[in-house]
């Protein structure tokens, strides 16, 4: 999961918190782009269309066989506002568990 820098009061600190009471799951990784680097480059070459100039509040969700090159393979779910489709992202995640061992 990559926490961004959008709003004021967006802060390293203020993401290690909301990741221990979002996501808790111990496989989920937690990443800081302060300069919304990867917002950008999902705006250019994501599937969300979006108005905005940076993607952000959204989420791509990958394969365990997923490898970044030029870009990540095996998409297996996307969505947003994040607010929205917690309960979706969530479940997907879980489904993992008969999978992946936790690490």
């Amino acid at each position: 999961m990559v926490w961004q820098a959008i709003r004021a009061d967006d802060s390293v600190e203020r993401a290690k918190q909301a990741a221990k009471e979002i996501f808790p799951d111990e496989r989920v990784r937690h990443f800081w782009d302060g300069n919304n680097e990867i917002g950008l480059w999902y705006k250019k070459e994501g599937r969300l269309a979006s108005e905005l100039t940076v993607i952000w509040d959204a989420y791509y969700l990958y394969g365990a066989e997923s490898v970044w090159k030029t870009a990540p393979s095996h998409l297996i779910g996307l969505g947003y506002p994040v607010v929205d489709v917690v309960p979706d992202l969530k479940t997907s995640v879980a489904a993992f568990k008969l999978f992946l061992p936790p690490r």
